[in-house]
């Protein structure tokens, strides 16, 4: 009997019903290499088991047949206790003329009526959730849309969307927690930041879990004063009613998931911020299964809710503009730690960096989707990246008129035909590396540096190859 190729977990209320599993399934000799069993002792055992069950394993409950009162008894709430932190739990049914699975195996029940109640188990549905009906896109409704009149719209010009992500990247001790704060706090009074436009007032939950009370007032109070400075007619006390902020620690994975869902239905927010994400993911940053088992979560979140996800994310190491000297916004994109999955999930993606050689001055770039987010400042025109420097008065981000030196003008890069070596080589002159080099660059004017190098990179790739008399022959 084989149920899977993922872990399977299957749970049990008391001792006697486990072992009446184990023995009638001969769950020893069958699948215990690819399952566990957990007993819980009781009822009252249920809320024991948090932090004990993998995400990505299979979890089945076996609830015993308890009287109902209420609409309630001792079984189902520790049903309940259980799926409160791992909702991804199937329930196996007992039939009803039995109290639970110990007097089932002791009467008719035998080892495959086991196994077809597993096949047949109901993946647990909170009751409380509005089941969702599968979203078909309609082509007509589609060939009319409007992206003027995109009433999903929350960001830019659909630059993100309700039901969107984005991901925040910087290395640590940039200020990512302060910039991201000064955003929500920003859009809850419906004022851009730094260009990016909101379409609405929109309420916020931060939930993080690296700063204690003392670190979230001093941010609090110093964005407030630097807010307040810069822009006076921000009404602080709207900001508080409208953006919520949590520490929470010590809880992961699906469990993280399970209290975001519940946080999220009483805050009932328009953005849910994660600050930072390695402390919630519950898995390997690097592992592509473990970080699409989380966004894939949250994708289910902000399907049921409607919510935009940011995720505030950390570098591998700190990345200065000079580290990505040369970068494209779509190779800055990757710049976060672990597995590229991240950035192929998110909308949008924006990176904070440190502006090496300039004291005090840092780059930001929209650097997924940029164009749509319409990012600029005084001193900045729309475009893709704005300088920004620390307030001098609180904590608080403001745009920089720092601008980059411009480059000399440099030597003028050659654009050498590809052509060019192979009728070298292929005609009745024979070459070495060191006569070609001067051929080609006496018939293109590049510098002899470049056409050496370039010799050596169609070596590296086979297009030229070395004989055995020195020279060299076109492989094509």
């Amino acid at each position: 009997m084989r149920l899977g190729e993922v872990e399977n977990i299957f749970v049990f209320e008391s001792q006697w019903d486990a072992f009446a599993f184990m023995d009638k399934t001969k769950w020893a000799q069958s699948i215990s290499a690819i399952s566990s069993i957990v007993i819980t002792r009781g009822a009252q055992g249920g809320h024991r088991l948090k932090g004990l069950l993998p995400a990505k394993s299979k979890v089945y409950l076996f609830t015993q047949n308890d009287p109902i009162e209420d609409d309630t008894s001792p079984a189902l709430k520790w049903q309940d206790d259980i799926t409160s932190f791992h909702p991804k739990c199937y329930l196996v049914e007992t039939p009803e003329q039995y109290k639970d699975v110990n007097e089932w195996m002791l009467g008719d029940g035998s080892g495959s009526d086991l196994v077809n109640a597993m096949e047949a188990a109901t993946l647990y549905e909170n009751p409380d959730l509005l089941s969702l009906p599968t979203r078909y896109m309609d082509w007509q409704t589609l060939r009319a849309f409007d992206p003027k009149d995109d009433t999903d719209c929350m960001l830019g010009s659909r630059w993100l969307s309700r039901g969107g992500s984005c991901v925040w990247i910087g290395s640590s001790g940039l200020g990512k927690s302060v910039l991201t704060l000064q955003a929500a706090m920003t859009w809850a009074v419906g004022m851009p930041f730094f260009g990016i436009q909101p379409k609405d007032h929109y309420r916020s939950l931060i939930v993080q879990a690296e700063n204690n009370l003392g670190d979230v007032a001093e941010t609090i109070q110093g964005v407030e004063m630097g807010l307040s400075a810069e822009h006076p007619e921000i009404d602080l006390e709207i900001v508080s009613e409208r953006v919520s902020i949590c520490h929470l620690v010590n809880s992961a994975g699906i469990e993280f998931i399970a209290q975001l869902k519940s946080m999220i239905a009483e805050t009932e927010p328009d953005m849910v911020w994660i600050d930072p994400l390695l402390c919630y993911l519950g898995g390997d940053a690097n592992s592509a299964e473990d970080v699409s088992s989380f966004t894939g979560h949250l994708d289910e979140l902000a399907q049921e809710t409607g919510c935009l996800f940011h995720l505030i994310h950390h570098t591998g190491k700190p990345k200065t503009s000079a580290d990505t000297k040369g970068f494209t916004n779509a190779d800055l994109m990757y710049a976060g730690l672990g597995s590229s999955v991240l950035t192929n999930w998110a909308r949008a993606i924006m990176v904070l960096q440190a502006e090496r050689g300039a004291e005090g001055i840092f780059r930001l770039t929209a650097a997924k989707r940029g164009k749509r987010a319409g990012l600029h400042h005084d001193y900045s025109e729309r475009g893709e990246a704005v300088y920004l420097e620390h307030s001098q008065h609180g904590l608080c981000w403001l745009a920089s008129e720092y601008e980059p030196e411009e480059k000399k003008p440099g030597r003028p890069a050659v654009k050498i035909d590809f052509l060019e070596y192979k009728e070298a080589l292929i005609g009745e002159t024979k070459h070495t590396k060191n006569s070609l080099s001067n051929h080609i660059s006496e018939r293109t004017g590049a510098s002899y540096k470049t056409v050496t190098r370039r010799i050596d990179n169609l070596i590296n790739n086979g297009t030229i190859h070395i004989g055995t008399d020195g020279g060299l022959k076109w492989a094509g």
